[in-house]
């Protein structure tokens, strides 16, 4: 069930703009109450933000992917500018009703959290509340408006399509308060901008099943290409993402001018430790697969099966499927050169761009959830690939200074003066956290290269 957002009257709390060795931060917290108020709040200890994209709670449920959305915590002190108490006006709300958070990092780092009251808690001796909140997406609301029409690819009829990377951008752009969005290393790299010049065949979802007045559908959309491209889906300091786990490219298609990676020397780290990575996998199954408007390919062609150590205790089967059954499908779609309209391809014709996508997930999907899960791969998947290094036996738990060294969509690249073995690797982070209290960066990840 979807919270109840705050409107109408409601009490606004602002800490106002605060100096900090990284820049400015802002925040501001909105909740329904029975009279309008707009006053200030003090933060006791500055925030931290974090996300943790691949957790595995229990050992023997390793075969599913884990995949949380950004959660932000603060300390305020409970007196607000009016003399009230904040944990008065917090215990008051329903148990639905939403505390909506802005976070402001510098100009333009604004992220939208939702807490409720009962992700809030009181310290009688310090006179303080603290906040836990999660991405506004978790509880399938939407914060600023999510609006795919410009991307529309029409039939001159009744049907019409949107390219996946245009669904993607989409849905980014509504996640805060008009983010970067950031679409790193997905194999989906053709768009509409705004019009459908030039295109040839290609793959689209059935627009009436995530146009602009249905975000649910989209936002369930975009999570299932991310499990299935093998990519993770967040959004912090502004930024909203859709990267590849093992994307260890150096540019950012889209023009872009900002690198997919963050450089780290010696001098920038606190401390990191090596930690062992090795599972005891015996079986490492994977079938990742999107099917078309005409049932096709055949799935058994995606369908991969490898013993990783005879001696292993446990399997891992990742079963992943796009289905023509479960809308909206992936269509194959073609421009007509003369009149200028969409439609679908022939059965014959779609099966060899299908194919096309589906060895990308194939592939791609197998290699960054071998990386994220430690899985001792020394083999290609039909040949080498020097960019994935299958056999890691360490992940790495890290912590480096300045909070704008680092962006939430970046892997860490490491410099030549640290260590042998973490001198010029790659290591992609499987969570992160913001301290702004401290300025730091704790990072946990695993590394692709």
């Amino acid at each position: 069930m979807a919270l109840t957002m705050p409107t109408g009257t409601v009490t606004t709390l602002s800490t106002g703009t605060i100096a900090r060795q990284f820049g400015n931060y802002a925040l501001e917290i909105v909740f329904d109450s029975t009279s309008s108020l707009t006053t200030s709040i003090k933060l006791a200890t500055m925030p931290s933000i974090r996300q943790d994209m691949d957790l595995q709670v229990e050992f023997s449920d390793i075969s599913e992917i884990k995949m949380n959305l950004t959660d932000i915590e603060f300390t305020v002190f409970d007196q607000i500018g009016n003399g009230d108490s904040l944990i008065e006006k917090i215990s008051a709300l329903g148990v639905g009703d939403a505390i909506r958070i802005k976070s402001t990092i510098g100009a333009s780092g604004t992220d939208y959290f939702l807490a409720t009251r009962s992700t809030c808690t009181y310290d009688w001796e310090s006179r303080s509340v603290t906040i836990k909140a999660t991405s506004a997406f978790r509880y399938d609301n939407v914060i600023t408006s999510y609006d795919p029409s410009a991307y529309e690819l029409t039939s001159g009829g009744a049907d019409s399509w949107i390219l996946p990377r245009d669904l993607i951008k989409s849905f980014l752009k509504s996640q805060g308060n008009n983010p970067n969005a950031f679409i790193v290393g997905s194999f989906f790299e053709d768009t509409a901008e705004g019009g459908d010049a030039g295109l040839g065949n290609q793959y689209g979802f059935q627009y009436d099943y995530v146009d602009t007045g249905d975000y649910l559908r989209a936002q369930d959309t975009v999570l299932k290409l991310s499990v299935m491209e093998g990519a993770i889906v967040g959004c912090a300091k502004g930024d909203a993402f859709y990267v590849r786990r093992n994307f260890t490219g150096t540019t950012i298609p889209d023009f872009v001018l900002i690198d997919p990676y963050t450089t780290i020397s010696a001098d920038d780290i606190e401390s990191y430790e090596l930690l062992t990575n090795e599972r005891s996998i015996r079986k490492y199954d994977t079938v990742f697969f999107f099917e078309d408007q005409h049932n096709q390919p055949t799935v058994g062609t995606y369908t991969i099966t490898d013993e990783v150590s005879a001696f292993g205790a446990y399997d891992v089967n990742l079963d992943y499927r796009f289905l023509k059954s479960s809308p909206p499908s992936i269509d194959t779609i073609v421009k007509d050169s003369i009149s200028g309209n969409w439609g679908t391809l022939a059965s014959g014709t779609s099966n060899t761009l299908i194919n096309s996508v589906n060895v990308h997930a194939r592939d791609n999907a197998r290699k960054s959830y071998a990386s994220a899960l430690g899985i001792h791969q020394s083999y290609g998947l039909g040949g080498s690939d020097p960019d994935v290094e299958y056999n890691n036996m360490f992940t790495m738990s890290l912590t480096f200074f300045d909070i704008n060294k680092f962006r939430p969509f970046q892997y860490i690249q490491f410099g030549t003066d640290i260590s042998p073995f973490v001198n010029g690797r790659k290591l992609r982070p499987s969570s992160f956290e913001y301290d702004l209290q401290a300025n730091k960066v704790n990072i946990e990840g695993y590394f692709i290269g």
